[in-house]
């Protein structure tokens, strides 16, 4: 049949066939690149969706165990709310105006930093335009664990927000509290950067397609296949690589930096994701130093409005506050339950157990010298010297105060601890094997119970005491009040006893001569009951006889 046709003609149809071929190769092509271009805005759509997801989920549930931490000694409601104000009023976990964290009680917004007028109005009945009652419906994924919800924010003609936005919200429960904490994000802001990936995609599109039109139909099979494979696989190799990555990192699993030399819009993603790795992993090395109790670990804020580096290292810094006052208050507790074993010990000298006690003292708080007073209960008022530990020279303390005598016996008279830094001259001397010096300080605290001063504790340091010790030896000085307070009354007991004995055997001796004489007195009784008896009979035999 070719043969038939002119040779003009058949040039005519081999150049139709080799543009038939040139465009059913470009229009493959293009298609691919169409494919590949739908496929890796897709797959980095998902994979952005996912990692925001994975992000406000661990900032919210990371937010809300630091609550926890901080509400864990507090089970007053209030108290749990006023300290989730102060916590999450500046808390941001990024720079956009959506990331504040909300807190509710059931369906009820306790907390709404960007409103606080909004706060304390219930939402369950709050709906979008599809008809879903999100707050209802993110209520039942916290009370199951916590969980996502998605609805339309706005476009109602009620709304402050006349465009309708798709948001997903994510909640979580604050454990050892009624409320929980929640976050969201516009998920249109991602949509925005998945069309523009593929606008961007879609420009080097197009500058392939034109430049394999301008070029030499002759190369079209020998260049343009070749690159167009080349293009597809410098555009899915290092996506797909990136989807691996960050599917790595939203299972929380740590991953190394990604290498890349390309400077177009795949390397400016590689340098995003990096960042977001960076930081993933600093942060997670960061709280596992913390989990250690490694409060001094340092986390090196990216920026000065670094929003999750601030909030981490306040963080660190409350919970390090916490432990040093658990720490704080576990020292006194220890201490007030020691001295408690001491004074409820089974000794009978008070002289031992003052020593025990005041050398135990001292040596708890790290003093140097100690010194315990106490009131007698005979009446007199004076203040005897009851023990002391490591007492050298002193110029004002006495065997016996009187009230208003001394450092002492004013301490006793106003009923107040005296605490001193400026000890008069040669007051006490401290004396050690490398010589001799004044303390530098003076504790002198009245040990009370019911409002009457049953002794005096007094105790000498080279260095000063902190609040914590204060607080301790003020604590400890109301149970020894308590200790001597009922030292006197079991003396006064015992007192009672023996007296209540002694009378009591002056009364069983009484009872004995009672006894005897009602003895006594019974047989008498008898006797004359026997007696008129008798006297009886006799006058009855009388009136007979005479009868007859």
């Amino acid at each position: 049949m070719l043969r038939k046709l002119k040779i003009s003609t058949r040039l005519w149809i081999l150049n139709g066939l080799m543009i038939v071929i040139a465009f059913l190769s470009f229009l493959i092509f293009y298609v691919n690149l169409e494919r590949i271009k739908s496929y890796s805005s897709d797959m980095l759509y998902d994979e952005m969706l996912q990692l925001k997801k994975q992000k406000i989920q661990a900032a919210t549930v990371a937010t809300a165990k630091i609550i926890e931490k901080l509400c864990e000694n507090i089970s007053d409601e209030q108290e749990q709310l006023a300290i989730i104000k102060n916590t999450l009023y500046d808390i941001r976990y990024d720079t956009s105006s959506t990331s504040y964290f909300s807190v509710y009680k059931g369906s009820v917004m306790q907390v709404f930093p960007p409103s606080p007028a909004f706060e304390g109005k219930d939402l369950g009945d709050s709906a979008d335009s599809t008809g879903v009652f999100y707050i209802r419906d993110l209520v039942k994924k916290v009370n199951s664990g916590g969980g996502f919800v998605q609805f339309w924010l706005g476009g109602g003609s009620n709304s402050a927000i006349r465009e309708a936005r798709l948001k997903l919200l994510y909640g979580t429960p604050i454990k050892g509290t009624p409320y929980w904490i929640g976050n969201g994000f516009y998920i249109d802001n991602i949509l925005n950067a998945k069309e523009e990936l593929q606008l961007e995609l879609g420009d080097v599109q197009k500058t392939s397609f034109f430049s394999i039109v301008l070029g030499v139909g002759f190369f079209l099979a020998f260049v343009v296949m070749p690159i167009s494979w080349q293009v597809r696989k410098s555009i899915t190799q290092p996506i797909a690589y990136l989807s691996e990555q960050l599917q790595s990192l939203g299972k929380g699993l740590k991953v190394d930096l990604i290498s890349s030399d390309n400077k177009h819009e795949i390397g400016l993603i590689t340098e995003s994701v990096n960042q977001v790795i960076q930081e993933k992993n600093r942060a997670a090395d960061f709280a596992s130093a913390i989990g250690e109790e490694n409060f001094d670990f340092e986390y090196e804020k990216q920026s000065e409005d670094d929003v999750l580096g601030i909030s981490l290292m306040a963080m660190r810094d409350n919970l390090k506050e916490h432990r040093n006052a658990e720490a704080a208050r576990h020292w006194k507790n220890d201490g007030l339950a020691l001295f408690s074993s001491i004074t409820h010990s089974q000794v009978d000298d008070l002289g031992v157990l003052g020593k025990k006690l005041i050398s135990e003292i001292v040596k708890y708080i790290g003093a140097n010298q100690g010194c315990i007073y106490r009131v007698p209960q005979d009446g007199e008022k004076v203040m005897e010297r009851m023990a002391t530990y490591a007492w050298g020279r002193v110029k004002y303390v006495k065997e016996a105060i009187l009230p208003g005598e001394g450092l002492v016996g004013q301490a006793w008279l106003e009923k107040e601890p005296t605490y001193l830094e400026e000890i008069p001259d040669e007051y006490l001397i401290i004396k050690s094997g490398l010589g001799e010096a004044c303390p530098k300080m003076i504790y002198i605290l009245p040990l009370i119970s019911n409002d009457e001063v049953q002794g005096m504790l007094e105790i000498a340091s080279f260095k000063k005491l902190n609040e914590i010790e204060k607080s301790f030896l003020e604590s400890l000085a109301e149970s020894l009040g308590a200790w001597l307070w009922s030292i006197s009354n079991t003396e006064k007991t015992k007192a009672l006893l023996e007296e209540s004995q002694h009378l009591s055997a002056t009364l069983q001796a009484g009872e004995e001569e009672i006894r005897q004489n009602m003895e006594e007195l019974q047989a008498t009784h008898e006797e004359m009951r026997r007696r008129e008896e008798s006297y009886k009979r006799q006058i009855e035999e009388l009136k007979a006889e005479k009868a007859v």
